[in-house]
């Protein structure tokens, strides 16, 4: 931009147009010092991550950052509590020993203010749970559905 603009501030001073050159070379100035302040004092926008976008292998997967709120962290632990209820009034076979480890320790987390530690707990244990489900139809032959 700075060059477009004091190239054509050049050309309209040799045509002796005065006004339009220093109008294009204040234009070309400007664009230079926002371009260095937008360089130099440039800061990343709140919620957004710091890790460049990309795939993670051959996946099309990315990473990215999340902060952890403790409204999102009690939203895990509610569905982690209604998939205990389903399984426990549905009867299902569950290795409740594992189950229950991973419930206390994101509760820990949780009440300690670790929300990465718990949302990484409550969601370990939602993953156990929904793993003992489908786990049930192979310990039920025959029965191809799942009261809920």
């Amino acid at each position: 931009m700075l060059g477009v603009c004091w190239l054509l501030a050049g050309v309209l001073w040799l045509a002796d147009l005065l006004v339009p050159a220093v109008l294009f070379a204040v234009v070309g100035f400007v664009a230079v010092v926002l371009g260095l302040i937008m360089r130099f004092w440039h800061r990343e926008p709140v919620g957004k991550s710091t890790v460049q976008a990309g795939n993670l292998g051959k996946a099309p997967y990315v990473t990215t950052t999340c902060s952890a709120e403790n409204e999102f962290v009690q939203t895990l632990a509610t569905i982690l509590g209604e998939l205990r209820e389903a399984a426990t009034e549905a009867g299902w076979q569950v290795r409740w020993n594992e189950f229950e480890h991973l419930c206390r320790e994101a509760e820990t987390a949780s009440q300690g203010g670790d929300n990465p530690v718990a949302v990484r707990s409550y969601a370990k244990g939602i993953s156990f749970m929904m793993h003992e489900l489908r786990n049930q139809q192979n310990r039920k032959p025959g029965d191809s559905t799942v009261d809920l």
